[in-house]
């Protein structure tokens, strides 16, 4: 999604995607949803100068061409810095996910 902007740290799953994040991730495990489904989203968002904090919280449910669903909790920190014109950009984004207990 942003790993391929120069500067953009992306963490998932243990792993730093430093590659083209659309197309070597996400296009490939789209051609294989059939419906995906965000619930219970929340955000919280902090500033310290010209630096916001986002913490993120979700819920997700994934159906699968192949008939199978995986659902999953979510939690995603990203950074963002103001920059020129004001327009804010993630420098850093780190996102986990696990089963519902």
């Amino acid at each position: 999604m942003i790993s391929h902007i120069p500067g953009v740290c992306s963490f998932e799953q243990a792993t730093l995607r430093t590659h083209n994040y659309l197309e070597h991730h996400l296009v490939p495990e789209f051609a294989d949803f059939k419906a995906f489904h965000y619930e219970d989203y929340h955000c919280d968002v902090s500033f310290e100068g010209g630096v916001a904090l986002a913490n993120e919280f979700y819920g997700y449910r994934i159906e699968l061409k192949s008939g199978q669903s995986v659902e999953r909790g979510g939690v995603q920190t990203s950074v963002l810095r103001r920059g020129s014109g004001g327009v804010w950009r993630i420098v850093s984004l780190h996102n986990s996910s696990r089963k519902p207990k």
